[in-house]
Order: C-alpha cells, then sequence, then structure tokens
C-alpha cells in the first residue's frame, strides 16, 4: 500500500474508533447503557486505537524501506526492495518489535532510512511524545494488568491519584470544561502524527507543535538550527551532536528551523 492509502486506513479507523466512544459515552450519560458497558467499551476501543496505530507505523516503516511509499522524498539505505527480504532484515531473529517508543522508532529509522526521514518529523516533540507514553501505558494497563504495567500506569497516568486507578475513568476524564477528553485528544494527536508522516507537504510544526528547545553537544537529526540568543544558523550534519554557537553564545539552546 502507498502512504496514502495507509493513512487513509488509519485515519478512518482512529475516526470511526472516536465516534464509537461519543457514541458511548452519549448512551451512558442518557441512560441507555450501564456504566459497566461504558467501561468495558472505553477500554476496548482503547486497544482498538493503539493496534490501528501501532499497525500504520510498522506498515509504513516497511514501505518506506522498500521504497514503495510513493514519497519521493523518502530514500532508503537498506537496497532491497523485496518486502521479504527486508522485514527479515530488520526483525532479525526478533519476533516482534517496538512500533510505539520514539527512541526505538527514531533508531531504526536512522539504521535504514537516509536521515531517518520521514519519522525524525517527531523527535522532540513533546505533545506527540506524551500522548504516545499515554496510549501505551494504557494500552499495558489493560492488556496485562501485571506489576510493570500497573506501575508505569501509576508513574505516567494517575500519578497516585486513586480517582483515575481505572483506566476507562481517565480515558474519560476531561481535564476542564469545553477541552476533550483524554481519549479524543490522544486520538486526534494520533491524526495528526499519521497525516504528517504520510503527506510530504505538511507543515511539521503547525500540525506537530514546535520541537523543543536543544542544547549544544546533544544530538540531533540534520537540518537547520537557530542560537536562541544571537539568531545565528547552523547547518546540522546527520544525528551528530549540535556544534557550539558561532558566535560563542554561553548557556544557549538551539531551536530546529527546518529538517534535511
Amino acid at each position: 500500500m502507498t502512504a496514502s492509502e495507509l493513512r487513509t486506513r488509519c485515519e478512518t479507523e482512529l475516526k470511526e474508533i472516536l465516534t464509537s466512544f461519543d457514541r458511548l459515552r452519549t448512551a451512558q450519560a442518557n441512560s441507555h447503557i450501564h456504566r459497566d458497558d461504558l467501561r468495558w467499551g472505553v477500554q476496548a476501543l482503547h486497544l482498538a486505537m493503539a493496534v490501528s496505530y501501532e499497525s500504520f507505523v510498522r506498515d509504513f516503516f516497511m514501505e518506506c524501506v522498500c521504497e514503495q511509499s510513493g514519497i519521493a522524498s523518502i530514500s532508503s539505505n537498506l537496497k532491497r526492495n523485496n518486502p521479504e527480504v527486508a522485514q527479515e532484515i530488520i526483525y532479525g531473529k526478533n519476533k516482534y518489535l517496538d512500533w510505539f517508543t520514539l527512541a526505538e522508532l527514531l533508531l531504526r529509522s536512522r539504521l535504514y532510512l537516509t536521515n531517518g526521514r520521514p519519522f525524525t518529523a517527531l523527535w522532540s516533540r513533546p505533545a506527540v511524545q506524551n500522548a504516545i507514553n499515554e496510549l501505551v501505558a494504557v494500552r499495558n494497563r489493560i492488556a496485562h494488568n501485571g506489576e510493570e504495567a500497573a506501575r508505569k500506569y501509576d508513574k505516567i497516568i494517575s500519578k497516585g491519584d486513586v480517582a483515575f486507578e481505572r483506566p476507562d475513568v481517565w480515558l474519560t476524564h476531561q481535564p476542564s470544561q469545553g477541552r476533550p477528553s483524554n481519549f479524543s485528544r490522544i486520538n486526534s494527536t494520533l491524526i495528526r502524527v499519521v497525516s504528517c508522516l504520510a503527506d510530504e507537504s505538511s507543515d511539521i510544526d503547525s500540525v506537530l507543535g514546535v520541537a523543543q528547545e536543544i542544547q549544544p553537544e546533544c544530538l540531533a537529526p540534520s537540518g537547520r538550527y537557530k542560537c536562541v540568543k544571537c539568531s545565528s544558523d547552523i547547518s546540522h550534519a546527520d544525528w551528530a551532536k549540535l556544534s557550539v554557537c558561532p558566535q560563542a553564545c554561553s548557556n544557549t539552546r538551539f531551536r530546529l528551523i527546518e529538517l534535511h
């Protein structure tokens, strides 16, 4: 499937999942279903949301590696366009790979894709990182319910608040009036990620939010960076440590202007 087809498939699934979530909440609010129906229904929808996103990232990554995504700006470091051979090389002896953790995904993209594109677009964007961390923490709490899953759920989600010990309660919670529920927020973020990755014309900063400022000597993807103190530009090589400011500004940071 091309990037466009994969994007359409995932976006359609995520929007349908959100519609089902909204219908469940409305039905329970109108006493058409029992609150337990909402509880189990919301948890099932969260698992479906995680599966849909994971499937997109995995399938899109493999299409990029095989240079079959239909996006001209994406090229592969792996000069094998046979999907079976590519999968054997990338997976190795592993039956499964982690497609959620951004650090793992970016490392894999740097190995197999030129300049790690398009997945480097996700680098250092707090809204994306937080939403994916929450997606996984809740998914694991629902699916496994073991000690490690419970510990990470408490660290990332409930943070000691007994009101959010149950995942469905946290997912349906709206932090304040007029703001979306946590479930809706994560769903919306995933749709933006899918759109940005699969559409080379996307304005990354407007879709995913501005990347965090970083310090000199930190690893960063290739691109153009600007010193926040003196506005000097730095052209940066592929996934190397950022150099110091040309004007020798002390205790400064750099802001990503453009990925290469």
